[in-house]
């Protein structure tokens, strides 16, 4: 049975998905809001519901207090360094496949 805090995660998924061009399989990062009107024990089902369908940890953030705020950004600061370090790979791994210098474009004898 899904809960209320799946049930908006499925749907933009499901538009991600819709939408092509790769979105859904990107990696994505879950925050619920509202940190600070939540009981611990609130959120933690919060939290268990949405593990349950999503992959990844999902985070709480403030907005009034800041709390949990430093973590996110943090856990994006870690995705966009892990993107950009694949994306280097892989091109790197075509300008090996083509032989051709990146840095001058010139073919390799």
């Amino acid at each position: 049975m899904k809960t209320y805090f799946q049930r908006p995660w499925r749907t933009i998924r499901d538009e991600l998905s819709e939408y092509g061009g790769g979105l859904a399989e990107k990696h994505e990062i879950i925050v619920l809001t509202k940190r600070d009107a939540l009981t611990d024990k609130v959120l933690t089902a919060r939290r268990k519901a949405l593990s349950r369908v999503a992959s990844g940890k999902v985070h709480a953030i403030s907005a009034h207090s800041g709390e949990g705020v430093t973590q996110v950004l943090r856990a994006l600061w870690r995705e966009i360094e892990a993107s950009r370090a694949s994306a280097a790979a892989a091109e790197a791994a075509v300008q090996a496949a083509a032989g051709t210098d990146q840095d001058f474009g010139e073919t390799i004898a």
